[in-house]
């Protein structure tokens, strides 16, 4: 029994969101619906509820499907899954983002 109360204790912690322990240099992954978008910057809406601000930079690559697209190309209400780090000034920064398919 105690064993199955630790498992299910260690499960719980593991769901825990990747952003609570977002640290620089490591990579984080971001999926959600995007609820803003501003000229270096989108917000994505997670699926529990808390809304991430997401950097974009000149190195941040933008693809639906296989094609790649551009930054411009984002839309709100857009479903997508954001590859970032964590940049030096404590923000995500994203590496990759994933629209899904129409």
């Amino acid at each position: 029994m105690k064993k199955i109360m630790l498992l299910g204790l260690v499960g719980l912690f593991l769901q825990i969101t990747e952003t609570g322990f977002a640290h620089e240099g490591h990579g984080h992954t971001i999926m959600g619906t995007i609820v803003s978008i501003n000229k270096n910057l989108v917000e994505v809406k997670t699926i529990d509820g808390k809304t991430v601000p997401i950097e974009l930079g000149s190195e941040t690559k933008v693809f639906q499907g296989k094609k790649a697209i551009t930054i411009n190309e984002l839309t709100i209400e857009s479903r997508v899954v954001a590859k970032c780090i964590m940049s030096e000034n404590g923000k995500m920064l994203a590496q990759k983002i994933e629209l899904a398919p129409d």
